[in-house]
């Protein structure tokens, strides 16, 4: 069980800082990404598998603390990644932009 004084494990702090990097590159991926292309599916792809692997590090630490709600997140997480993954491996945009939306200053945010 983590206590309030412990800190989270070195994997696990590890991948909150890769979690954090792929999103922020992946913000700058989605908005190179244009229907019937193939420019930049290949980043986006990458990019939702460091997100996959990032979060079953994360689920792997809520689930040795029997935490549901933290396992649960990171397992949802880990599904949503795996399609994304698949959505740019088969250069599908619809399956790509569904994560992405446009914000009213013309820039993406990844959902």
């Amino acid at each position: 069980m983590l206590c309030a004084t412990e800190r989270p494990s070195a994997d696990y702090r590890q991948a909150m800082n890769d979690l954090e990097r792929t999103s922020q590159l992946m913000r700058h991926h989605a908005r190179m990404v244009e229907p019937g292309g193939d420019f930049g599916y290949a980043w986006i792809e990458s990019d939702a598998a460091s997100l996959k692997t990032a979060f079953e590090v994360a689920r792997s630490y809520w689930t040795s603390r029997r935490k549901g709600p933290a396992i649960t997140f990171a397992q949802n997480a880990v599904s949503d990644a795996t399609i994304l993954e698949r959505a740019a491996k088969a250069k599908h945009y619809d399956g790509v932009i569904a994560y992405r939306e446009e914000l009213p200053d013309g820039t993406f945010a990844i959902r």
